[in-house]
């Protein structure tokens, strides 16, 4: 399995016609201590994950916009945000996360 992880980091000013506009992910992935922040995309405004486990800690995430669904966050799978600050965030469908199968904990 594919893990990655961020920490760290400052992800901006990003832009996808698809899915995630800072991150599009298929594997396990933890970030923390970072900021994510003005990023577009149609689906995940800032992150678009798929069948994996989320885990964000300490991290600022906001102004990203989302077209269609997770104007900050759309995760398919467990998502664990924990210490973290989600803002201003906007989509037509849900504000912050969008999230499919599994529950999100904060």
């Amino acid at each position: 399995m594919k893990i990655l992880n961020l920490k760290n980091v400052v992800l901006q000013n990003n832009h996808s016609n698809e899915n995630g506009g800072a991150v599009f992910n298929s594997g396990e992935i933890f970030i923390s201590d970072s900021e994510i922040k003005n990023n577009y995309a149609n689906f995940g405004g800032a992150l678009y994950t798929f069948g994996v486990k989320t885990e964000i800690i300490n991290c600022d995430i906001h102004d990203n916009n989302a077209v269609k669904s997770g104007g900050a966050i759309l995760s398919s799978d467990e998502t664990l945000i924990t210490d973290s600050k989600l803002y201003n965030n906007k989509t037509y469908d849900v504000s912050d996360i969008s999230q499919g199968r599994k529950d999100i904990v904060m």
